[in-house]
């Protein structure tokens, strides 16, 4: 019999209440928690009452409910962070994405410190389109950016939105829908960008404000009306028929070095940057004209630019000197582990030697592991990452296993090297870089509980061979994660390639921009059209490996799931949004693991952009 002197008093007070509701929603006693919740509005309303309520119907499925108990707690307190966070989980729980980015943007502002507000922001943003300007959009984007922990790249449109939308830069930027690309000469049907507007406008104040600046270092819009729309603006500071602002020049050169100089320019300005090169190495230039010419080619490039300290530019130099610098310092100390003979691996290399790619600046800090690599977490599990690339993908997965041991190589000592100063940045302790070439990697004496190999084994010269090797390498009972291909998804790029083989198109930069300039010619508007929406168009790197790589194999899950079973791997799942995985349920229910390859494959020939952003999928060793 239980001694009543030792049971616990029941709660009086409202905190008392709030503490025990905590309690039972952390063990999931949602009814016991509601009763406490109910139970303390009536001794006292308190927003955290009313959060916490609302909360519990949403889990509940009542959004209704939900929706009406976080007004309450907003009435209480309008400013109150968590209840406008909470507001928002629940019009994203009905749908309603808008809404939701809305009242994470206000949330925001009420703690610009919460690094998961802005992620949620970002996440949700991304996939929505907004109609009217809004300024609290704004001012939440500007946080965000200026929050050097948070990746705010997925959601480039959405800056893109804000800015179309925003009155100050309407002056500015204002389109011709569907019209003829004069300077990029692209393709009749895209929107072009008013250069005559522009140059009436007078009044350039706009550029300085901290969306604008913050923005350019930031994010790479996929736009070509945007991209004109920055174009113009570099030709005009060049010619100094446009004064503006040391401030918006480099920012501008953020821009263009994050793009590796992509752009389209003319033969007077080049010789007008070939002649700013030769004022700098002279030593007689200007802060503001050495910005201008970082907006035409690194600094790195000067044969003096480690002397170079240009006052109001500390950044810019940072951007395009001191990295270039220190990533030669690390390139010096990395170990390889494999030789590296093979003819395809070498040219693979050799593509990937010339800059580091992709470019990032930061992971999620809010990443959860996928079902099947939940065997990762435990203390000691080694995982190889292999084809690591700029380490993105490894910083990620170390994150997310933190007790784990993480070996991570590539081909590239370029790419190592950026991947290598990454890690440090993020002081990841768990994570070690060599180089390698995957195809030997059986002579390394190790054996992994998972692997991680993403858009890579397409690029070899028999992709069956590298994952063969990868297979000798996985522990019985380990997991793989990999991204191949899709050739359904890929269809319009495998046209484009057919053409780029005919023609034998040189892969330098000037080569690569002038079948830019000339692919409405070259590809035909209708196959433009379509390449101009990848946001691989318009970063040099990722233009090259989208367009010219010099090996690569696109595939089909038929092809896949033969790979498999002849690997003797178990397919488990994709890494697909909730929404394609639900559509797929919901077309064949008899398949509730959506494990079923030769399905995917129905399903992906009815919906052929499911897997534009590759086959992303887990496997099992049996």
């Amino acid at each position: 019999m239980t001694n009543p002197a030792l049971s616990p008093a029941p709660p009086k007070t409202v905190e008392e209440y709030l503490q025990l509701a905590k309690t039972h929603m952390q063990e999931q006693r949602f009814d016991d928690a509601q009763q406490c919740l109910e139970s303390s509005l009536k001794v006292a309303p308190t927003a955290a009452a009313w959060r916490n309520l609302g909360t519990i119907h949403r889990v509940k499925k009542d959004l209704q409910k939900a929706l009406s108990c976080h007004q309450e707690a907003l009435k209480i307190d309008p400013n109150d962070p968590a209840s406008l966070s909470q507001l928002a989980e629940t019009f994203f729980a009905g749908g309603d994405t808008l809404q939701a980015a809305a009242y994470y943007a206000f949330a925001i502002l009420a703690n610009p410190k919460e690094l998961k507000y802005k992620e949620r922001f970002i996440g949700m943003g991304s996939n929505v389109n907004f109609v009217k300007y809004a300024d609290v959009i704004e001012n939440a984007i500007v946080e965000c950016l200026k929050t050097p922990e948070v990746d705010f790249s997925p959601a480039q449109a959405l800056w893109y939105n804000v800015f179309a939308l925003n009155p100050a830069f309407t002056p500015l930027y204002k389109i011709n829908p569907g019209g003829k690309v004069k300077l990029l000469q692209r393709a009749d049907g895209l929107d072009t960008f008013n250069k005559e507007t522009f140059d009436k406008a007078g009044d350039y104040t706009a550029l300085s404000r901290p969306f604008f600046l913050l923005g350019l270092k930031g994010v790479i819009v996929s736009h070509p009306a945007f991209e004109e729309f920055l174009t113009h603006i570099r030709a005009q500071v060049l010619s100094g028929k446009l004064k503006l602002p040391l401030e918006v020049i480099a920012a501008l050169s953020h821009y263009c070095f994050n793009t590796e100089y992509i752009f389209d320019l003319t033969p007077e300005e080049q010789q007008a940057a070939d002649a700013l090169r030769k004022k700098i190495e002279a030593g007689g230039a200007s802060p503001e004209e050495i910005a201008i010419y970082a907006c035409y080619a690194p600094l790195s490039s000067l044969a003096n630019a480690a002397s170079l300290s240009p006052a109001g530019l500390a950044d810019v130099i940072a951007l395009q000197v001191r990295e270039n610098l220190s990533l030669q310092e690390t390139r010096k100390t990395i170990e390889a582990i494999t030789p590296i003979d093979d003819a395809i691996s070498q040219k693979v290399r050799a593509q990937y030697e010339e800059s580091p790619y992709p470019r990032w600046r930061t992971c999620p800090k809010f990443i959860f592991a996928e079902k099947p690599g939940l065997s990762l977490k435990n203390p000691g599990a080694k995982i190889l990452i292999a084809g690591c690339g700029t380490g993105s993908d490894a910083v990620q997965f170390a994150t997310v296993f933190p007790e784990a041991e993480v070996l991570a190589v590539d081909l590239s000592l370029t790419s190592l090297s950026y991947a290598i100063n990454k890690a440090r940045e993020h002081k990841i302790p768990n994570l070690t870089f060599r180089q390698a070439d995957i195809l030997k990697l059986g002579s390394i004496g190790k054996t992994f509980d998972g692997i991680i190999s993403g858009g890579v084994l397409h690029h070899m010269e028999d992709p069956v061979k590298g994952w063969r090797v990868l297979t000798g390498l996985l522990k019985p009972g380990g997991v793989m994660k990999i991204a191949l291909y899709s050739k359904i998804a890929r269809r319009h790029l495998l046209a484009c390639h057919d053409i780029v083989k005919t023609g034998n198109y040189g892969t330098d930069i000037p080569a690569m921009r002038a079948f830019r300039r000339n692919s409405a010619k070259i590809l035909g508007n209708d196959l433009l059209k379509i390449v101009a929406r990848f946001d691989d168009y318009y970063t040099m790197s990722m233009y090259r490996d989208m367009m010219f790589h010099v090996q690569e194999h696109d595939l089909d899950l038929t092809q896949i799931a033969t790979m498999l079973k002849q690997l003797g791997l178990t397919f488990r799942q994709f890494s697909l949004p909730p929404a394609v995985t639900a559509q797929y349920l919901a077309a064949y229910p008899a398949d509730p693991e959506a494990a079923n390859l030769g399905n995917w494959h129905k399903f992906e020939q009815r919906n052929p952009d499911t897997f534009s952003a590759m086959y992303q999928f887990w496997c099992e060793k049996g």
